[in-house]
């Protein structure tokens, strides 16, 4: 009877413990400030960097324009496990400052207009209000082109053209409560034909 007393007892106090931890574990996991649905935005500083023949001449296309920007994203993370952390991130933003070229053609512009991109992220959190991440997704920059002031025999140009290329990136997030998170992070993107992007971004986001 002894015996039966005492493996009742042992095999309900192994119930209880893990029913516990597994209820601890739970709750971590649920109450981790990096799970759910967002929506933020974010300021930036950036630099674009063209080296390419500008369309319907010959004339080399060789500049940089830095500047500022904004980007509103709306997003979902959630965790995995203990402290891994992945998600998927929409956003939309302007595009940035003009880059120039002058030749003997005429005067090019590039006019970056709008911008905006999808992708994913994944993360780790070395402590329950902080996540290091990286990201990797497609950049889609609508771009304005002309070329002015045309030579001789040269033809004006006055288009649109949508521009895409991978874009990657590193970044960290803070939260500051469980609702709220500030972000910074550094991202580039190589559009085709001889463009690429990089920014330097800082921000927040509200989790729900």
């Amino acid at each position: 009877m002894r015996i039966l007393v005492a493996a009742a007892c042992a095999s309900l106090a192994f119930w209880t413990g893990g029913a516990r931890a597994q209820t601890v574990n739970s709750a971590i996991t649920q109450a981790s400030p990096f799970d759910g649905f967002k929506v933020g935005g974010t300021v930036d500083h950036r630099r674009h960097e063209a080296k390419f023949d500008a369309p319907t001449t010959q004339q080399r296309v060789d500049d940089q324009a830095g500047g500022s920007g904004y980007r509103g994203f709306i997003g979902v993370d959630k965790v995995i496990g203990n402290g891994f952390v992945v998600g998927a991130e929409a956003g939309i933003g302007n595009g940035g400052n003009n880059i120039k070229g002058s030749g003997t053609a005429g005067n090019y512009t590039l006019d970056p207009q709008l911008s905006w991109d999808l992708s994913g992220r994944v993360g780790v959190t070395p402590s329950r209000r902080v996540l290091i991440y990286g990201r990797a997704g497609y950049n889609w920059l609508r771009t304005h082109e002309t070329l002015a002031n045309v030579s001789a025999g040269q033809s004006p140009l006055d288009r649109n053209e949508i521009r895409g290329g991978f874009l990657w990136g590193v970044g960290a997030e803070f939260s500051l409560t469980d609702n709220f998170a500030l972000r910074t992070e550094f991202n580039q993107t190589d559009f085709d034909s001889g463009l690429k992007a990089a920014r330097l971004q800082v921000g927040g986001a509200v989790r729900f």
